[in-house]
């Protein structure tokens, strides 16, 4: 289990060190302008300092206008300390101009807070449609991730737990993680993402928004803006 990034499950973690780990994650993966400077007022405990894990992102439209260089980065690269079997080979992804079209709902364009629980991938987020999940999602006021948090949290879990439980696809419904990506869209597909173990492989992928299996579902997760 990866120290590196500990301070992301801590759920007594500052704003400032939770910003300040953050930034090293991308400071790590060559993608420094990312990394959101950390704020002499960011201090005491976030909202949401009861999840298991936290992240400072620097906006949407950020994200966006550098989504194929975070999926070569954390998507493609090897990764120090994980098995050969659980090694990075190149993605299944989008191409660089529709990285550039993504649209992502429910997310500022100034830097927030992203949070969730790695243990928590409910039974009553499964086998819904896309629209389906958003209005599961919105009534209890929360979000799921967009397809670039994706490819950056599927990179931190995997470098701290040394495996891809986090999105590791199953064929069955108690062994796979396979998530809809509900707050990103492209036209009128809808994302979705997971480990394919056979080809040692993130795939973010579009899926038809009215597709359901049982053995798809979510992360609930929360934003908060910083």
């Amino acid at each position: 289990m990866s120290e590196r990034y500990e301070i992301l499950f801590d759920s007594g973690a500052s704003i400032g060190a939770i910003v300040e780990t953050s930034a090293r994650f991308f400071e790590d993966h060559r993608l420094n302008d990312l990394a959101i400077p950390v704020r002499a007022t960011s201090e005491g405990n976030p909202p949401a300092a009861e999840a298991r894990f936290r992240l400072a992102l620097p906006g949407a439209a950020a994200l966006r206008e550098r989504g194929a260089a975070i999926a070569s980065a954390v998507a493609a690269e090897p990764l120090i300390g994980i098995d050969d079997g659980e090694q990075y080979s190149t993605p299944y992804a989008p191409t660089e101009e529709e990285f550039a079209a993504i649209e992502a709902s429910g997310r500022p364009d100034a830097p927030y807070l992203l949070a969730l629980d790695p243990d928590q991938f409910d039974d009553d987020l499964r086998g819904l449609t896309a629209p389906a999940l958003r209005k599961r999602l919105s009534g209890d006021n929360t979000s799921s991730l967009t397809a670039l948090e994706y490819l950056v949290v599927q990179r931190i879990m995997t470098a701290f737990y040394s495996d891809h439980r986090f999105d590791y696809y199953g064929t069955d419904v108690d062994n796979t993680r396979w998530m809809w990506l509900p707050d990103s869209t492209l036209g009128d597909k809808t994302f979705m993402g997971y480990w394919n173990p056979g080809k040692n492989r993130v795939e973010l992928s579009m899926c038809r928004t009215g597709s359901k299996n049982v053995r798809k579902g979510a992360y609930r997760t929360t934003i908060t803006a910083l």
